[in-house]
C-alpha cells in the first residue's frame, strides 16, 4: 500500500487548491470541515491498518508505523474539531464584512498546507 502516503500527502495539497476556486465565505468553512473529515478518515483507516506493522516506501523515505499513526489521529481530531468551530467562529465576522472572500481562500489554503506539513513531519522517516 505505498500509494497510501501520496494520496494522504497529496489531499491536502489539492484541497488548498480546490479552497482557492470556491466563491463563498461560507461554502469554504464548509469545504475545510468537509476535507478535513474525509482526511481524518483516511488517518483512521490507515491506522487501524497499519498498527500491527510499519509500512516503509519510496527507498524507506516514508514511514508510517504505530506511534506515527496515533500522533496522525490526535492531529486529525484537532483539526476536525477546530475546523467545526472555525465555521461558527466566522459567522459574525462574514456578516460584518470583515472576513472577505479572499481571506477565507487564504485561510482554507493556509489550514489544508499546515495539515499537509505536519502530515509529512509525521511520516517522514528520519532515523536513517
Amino acid at each position: 500500500m505505498p500509494e497510501f502516503y501520496f494520496v494522504y500527502l497529496l489531499l491536502p495539497l489539492a484541497c488548498c487548491h480546490h479552497c482557492q476556486l470556491l466563491r463563498r465565505q461560507g461554502i469554504i468553512l464548509a469545504f475545510i470541515s468537509f476535507g478535513v473529515l474525509c482526511i481524518a478518515s483516511l488517518t483512521l483507516h490507515a491506522w487501524f491498518t497499519l498498527s500491527k506493522d510499519s509500512l516503509d516506501t519510496c527507498g524507506q523515505w516514508f514511514r508510517l508505523d504505530a506511534l506515527s499513526g496515533y500522533h496522525m489521529i490526535v492531529m486529525a481530531i484537532v483539526f476536525c474539531m477546530s475546523s467545526l468551530y472555525g465555521r461558527h467562529y466566522f459567522d459574525r465576522e462574514i456578516s460584518e464584512g470583515k472576513f472577505t472572500v479572499i481571506a477565507a481562500r487564504w485561510y482554507g489554503s493556509l489550514w489544508f498546507a499546515s495539515l499537509a506539513a505536519m502530515t509529512l513531519v509525521l511520516v517522514l522517516d528520519t532515523s536513517a
